[in-house]
């Protein structure tokens, strides 16, 4: 998964806060979904300054970043990229990933 957007999310945001006289955040979990047809994957990506910093100057920050990331799991995974959500106990799988992933969407 490409690191630039969350950044770019996360030093916009923090633009947005500092405009308008809020305290900058010094981290935020960023969600994200990657699709492999209709297949999703679901990611929490911890940006912090330190990571912004790193990633701005071509350096390690001294923390780890950790990436959560969850796969449905669906009845026939080896086959999940080619059936995706068409079968119908894949798509309850996989609708029941979405909208326990809601709560991360502010």
């Amino acid at each position: 998964m490409e690191p630039y957007p969350q950044l770019v999310a996360f030093q916009a945001m923090n633009a947005q806060r500092r405009s308008r006289g809020f305290e900058i955040l010094a981290s935020k979990v960023i969600p994200g979904i990657i699709m492999d047809g209709t297949s999703p994957a679901f990611f929490k990506i911890p940006v912090t300054q330190e990571l912004q910093y790193g990633v701005m100057t071509g350096t390690f920050p001294d923390t780890p970043t950790i990436v959560t990331g969850h796969v449905p799991m669906i009845p026939r995974p080896n086959r999940s990229s080619n059936e995706g959500m068409k079968p119908l106990d894949n798509r309850r799988a996989i609708l029941q990933c979405y909208e326990a992933f809601k709560q991360y969407i502010v």
